[in-house]
């Protein structure tokens, strides 16, 4: 399937099809397929070399707000394909501090995703990932329910898995010289 997908792709690249042009609801390809759970479309584009976008949509979503609110647990097997190249993580640090319209950041949203999974299906690894290799705002405070201002990790104590909770609580004890350094030893 996947080698189908990436013989359309270049097919429709070499005709000159514009990955990169957006809907009526300012979306992109790569917006619909996060927001579709495509993910075989979505490696297929990286694997014919469509770039990354940084668009955002009428919401002010970028993509990875898309792909941590409507398939955080899949989002997993797009880590592989984003770390290929340099320029994709770049572009994943940028849209890591980004706000919606909500004035939600992608490791904001993934959180309040996360209250509504069953914590068997909280990933560990998407979070890790949106902290350590994007650098993620842990400090920030955010909107719950319209009213109130909590943190990431005083929301994930109420609603996410203990070991979710625990990382965060360390990772915001340290400043960002100590994560930096802390990142890099793991990769």
């Amino acid at each position: 399937m996947r080698n189908h997908l990436s013989q359309v792709i270049t097919l429709l690249l070499d005709f000159g099809c514009a990955y990169d042009s957006s809907n009526n609801m300012e979306e992109s390809c790569y917006h619909r397929a996060a927001k579709h759970g495509y993910f075989d479309f979505f490696k297929s584009m990286l694997n014919s070399g469509v770039e990354l976008t940084t668009s955002l949509d009428k919401e002010q979503n970028s993509l990875l707000h898309l792909i941590v609110k409507y398939s955080p647990q899949r989002y997993i097997d797009l880590l592989p394909y984003f770390e290929r190249e340099a320029k994709n993580i770049d572009k994943l640090c940028l849209m890591a501090k980004l706000e919606n319209n909500l004035k939600q950041t992608p490791l904001t949203l993934a959180l309040v995703t996360y209250q509504s999974l069953k914590k068997e299906e909280q990933s560990k690894e998407v979070i890790v990932f949106l902290v350590d290799r994007l650098q993620s705002d842990l400090k920030e405070s955010f909107i719950v329910d319209n009213e109130k201002k909590e943190t990431c990790v005083d929301f994930a104590a109420k609603y996410c898995t203990h070991e979710i909770h625990d990382f965060l609580k360390t990772r915001s004890s340290l400043d960002k010289k100590d994560l930096a350094l802390e990142s890099s030893k793991q990769n």
